[in-house]
């Protein structure tokens, strides 16, 4: 959306190819939405790992050389079902941005369990640090559903051209 308010904010009259190009770029951002707001307020915006798995498998077909480092227990299964879709949405989350935003050569998972929190972080080096990094629709959607479980989201370029995404919450016991 950001390059149809840059073609929407000029002075000039748009072209034909231009108003196509916005059309289908407002009505893709729509359908997201949709989908997004549909399944999420139905509780069903990931039952599986079918999403994460699905989103990790795209993004090695866009870099197929691609370096992913996940340790095995970053999908061991908490005890409770919201806290396992939190873990599922987010992984499929950064996946889907990485592969939409970014040129990595590699991404890191790493998951943390402590007494007082449960921390998972996705790492990826292509970052472009003078690129915008407001949150999308469905990061503010992920910050949603972890506020939820009393926990939070951040998102952020880090040093040089890395980016971080970041959940933690409580631990369900």
């Amino acid at each position: 959306l950001f390059g149809v308010s840059m073609l929407l904010s000029g002075d000039g009259p748009l072209h034909s190819a231009e108003r196509r190009v916005c059309s289908e770029e407002i009505n893709s951002a729509m359908s997201e939405l949709r989908a997004a707001l549909t399944d999420s307020a139905a509780g069903r915006r990931y039952d599986d790992a079918a999403s994460a798995a699905g989103e990790l498998s795209a993004l090695r077909s866009a870099f197929p050389d691609l370096s992913v480092s996940i340790p095995s227990r970053v999908t061991e299964v908490p005890a409770d079902e919201a806290a396992e879709n939190l873990i599922r949405a987010t992984l499929a989350e950064a996946f889907r941005n990485i592969r939409r935003h970014a040129r990595p050569r590699w991404v890191d998972v790493a998951r943390e369990d402590a007494t007082s929190v449960v921390a998972l972080r996705v790492t990826n080096d292509g970052c472009n640090p003078g690129g915008t990094h407001e949150p999308g629709v469905g990061l503010l959607l992920l910050k949603a559903e972890a506020a939820l479980l009393g926990g939070s989201v951040e998102a952020d370029a880090t040093a040089g051209s890395t980016w971080t995404l970041h959940l933690t919450f409580p631990p369900v016991h």
